[in-house]
Order: C-alpha cells, then sequence, then structure tokens
C-alpha cells in the first residue's frame, strides 16, 4: 500500500517537474527568437 502510494507521488512529481521544465524551455525560446527578430530588424531594416 505504502510503496504504491510513494512510487504515484514519485511519478506525478517527475511528470510535473518535467512540465515546469518544458514550460520553461519554452519561454526561454521564446525571448531568445524575440530578441533575435530585434536584432535582426535593426540588423536589416
Amino acid at each position: 500500500m505504502y510503496s504504491t502510494f510513494h512510487a504515484f507521488l514519485v511519478q506525478f512529481l517527475s511528470v510535473l517537474y518535467l512540465r515546469l521544465y518544458l514550460f520553461y524551455l519554452s519561454v526561454k525560446v521564446q525571448k531568445y527568437s524575440y530578441r533575435l527578430s530585434i536584432l535582426r530588424s535593426y540588423n536589416f531594416p
């Protein structure tokens, strides 16, 4: 009983952490692409 609950908890936390990490990566990529587009518009008018 306890072991299955513990395994479920570990799996749930790992999935949650993975989702947060993927969200963080997507936000980082969006910021980077936004900055890149700004630099492009400045360099090539």
